[in-house]
């Protein structure tokens, strides 16, 4: 669980990249985890990462107040895909969620695909770029030892 506030406070909170700011890309902070914001700095709006015992998981900053340790309903969508999850509510530069996939989750296939993931929470949605991701998404997969089936 540290890892996995650790990993999400390096979040800064944006959840959509400004058209004066830098580009938001597809970078690896370490073997373990992807995140998707600007490089080397604590601005993103998703990250994938390993956690050796949990496997993958896909975490970023929520768009709405939440009660930390609960649960809020998040929808996953994407060209011919859409899920709606629950997922846990941890605080970090403030708030975040988490919640695990496996490799062939249709949110990892798109991003490997490089198609675009949309992430929706009670109606504010942001949209993440493929573009780049299977670059970093694919090592961590590998490093993380989690199959991933065609």
């Amino acid at each position: 669980m540290l890892k996995l506030v650790m990993v999400l406070g390096l979040l800064s909170g944006s959840t959509s990249a400004t058209a004066s700011g830098p580009p938001y890309v597809w970078s690896a902070w370490s073997k373990d985890v992807a995140f998707f914001g600007v490089p080397d700095t604590d601005d993103g709006t998703l990250t994938v990462f390993c956690d050796r015992a949990d496997g993958l998981s896909i975490g970023g900053s929520l768009a709405r107040d939440a009660p930390v340790g609960g649960r809020v309903p998040l929808t996953l969508s994407g060209q011919g895909f859409s899920t709606r999850r629950s997922v846990e509510v941890s605080e970090c530069d403030g708030l975040c969620f988490s919640t695990p996939v496996k490799a062939d989750d249709p949110a990892i296939k798109a991003l490997l695909a490089g198609r675009p993931l949309t992430l929706d929470q009670a109606g504010d949605h942001w949209t993440v770029s493929g573009k780049g991701a299977a670059r970093v998404l694919l090592p961590l997969i590998k490093a993380c030892g989690v199959a991933r089936r065609k």
